[in-house]
């Protein structure tokens, strides 16, 4: 039985701290509030990372209020540099090996912050999901998704897209190319309160996997905000079938999907 439970602690370490070939449906929120950013996401196989951007003085950086900005905290020093470090050296111990979805969330003026988001990831294309000139998806190992502020689509290039567009439950079926919206997204609160009876709990499963297989119908991912971030919602999330799992907890949240393999 010793035996047993040493092999079983092994293994577990092990998957713990290899290198990320596979993701897991970890959605870090507000990535930038974490001890470590990014780092302690890829650490744990996260399938996206979400950083608030402000257009401040020609630069996009990473906070949740604008009174909170600091010089050195930018987009490309705590996310597209390092990520273009750690893509190019397959020893790196951070290397992931699946596209990573970097949900970048506006925080000021769509179109300004847009066309500077735009600027800075030309220098990062090497890295990143895009659409071509013939509307073909070509998948990397980045793709950048805009959330908040979100620009019209009329904006995203006619001819190498680089950037693409979250999306809402009042998107579904209406025909919205997976091209631009390949994810859809919505607050907790707000669909509670569209599901009649929604405090029975079996009610509320069944409407919400309608829900998420009707965003799985159109090839979209779906994820949850604001949902609480505890082990009963994390496999609600998981029975329902969401794609990414928001949440704080990243290092709780990865032990809780590892177990339930």
């Amino acid at each position: 039985m010793k035996i047993l439970i040493f092999v079983l602690l092994t293994t577990f370490a092990h998957l713990l701290n290899a290198q990320c070939l596979n993701s897991l449906k970890i959605h870090s929120h507000n990535n930038y509030e974490q001890k470590i950013p990014l780092f302690d996401a890829l650490k744990n196989c996260a399938k996206s990372i979400e950083a608030d951007v402000h257009l401040k003085n020609d630069s996009l950086f990473v906070a949740h209020d604008n009174d909170e900005i600091e010089k050195d905290k930018t987009l490309e020093k705590l996310y597209l540099e390092p990520l273009a470090k750690i893509l190019s050296d397959k020893n790196s111990e951070y290397y992931f090996n699946y596209e990573l979805i970097l949900l970048i969330d506006f925080k000021t003026d769509a179109v300004s912050t847009f066309e500077k988001l735009n600027e800075i990831i030309q220098k990062y294309k090497n890295y990143m999901t895009y659409v071509d000139e013939n509307n073909n998806l070509i998948t990397k190992n980045i793709r950048v998704i805009i959330s908040g502020n979100r620009p019209d689509e009329s904006l995203l290039s006619k001819t190498y897209n680089y950037c693409f567009i979250d999306g809402r439950t009042s998107d579904i079926g209406k025909n919205k190319s997976t091209q631009i919206y390949p994810l859809i997204s919505d607050d907790w609160v707000k669909l509670k309160k569209t599901i009649e009876n929604s405090d029975d709990k079996i009610i509320l499963k069944n409407e919400l996997k309608k829900l998420v297989d009707k965003i799985h119908s159109e090839n979209k991912l779906a994820r949850i905000w604001g949902i609480p971030d505890d082990e009963k919602h994390w496999q609600l999330q998981l029975d329902i079938g969401i794609d990414l799992i928001n949440t704080d907890r990243i290092d709780e949240l990865r032990k809780h999907l590892i177990i339930r393999k």
